[in-house]
């Protein structure tokens, strides 16, 4: 997963780090892709241009999250789910 997102600083922990929250929503015509992200990071790990790798996140947290149609067509229906539960061989 590759993506840039940009992040606020919700609070400064008495170490000094900074905890951010990041949150990204996009609607297209029926679908809808949701991503949060959470983490702490030190100062010292804030680039000149003020961007910061997932690798210098501490507590990392991604949750990212699909509705609509696409997802829709390639979920696996009823069936098969029951299948994969309880399947004899």
């Amino acid at each position: 997963m590759s993506f840039k997102i940009a992040a606020e600083v919700i609070d400064i922990r008495p170490n000094g780090n900074l905890y951010i929250e990041a949150d990204w929503d996009v609607d297209d015509n029926e679908e809808n892709w949701k991503t949060f992200l959470s983490g702490e990071v030190s100062r010292e790990s804030i680039q000149p241009d003020r961007t910061v790798t997932s690798e210098s996140i501490v507590r990392l947290k991604i949750k990212a999250k699909q509705v609509g149609m696409v997802r829709d067509g390639y979920e696996q229906g009823w069936f098969s789910k029951f299948y994969d539960r309880y399947k004899a061989f």
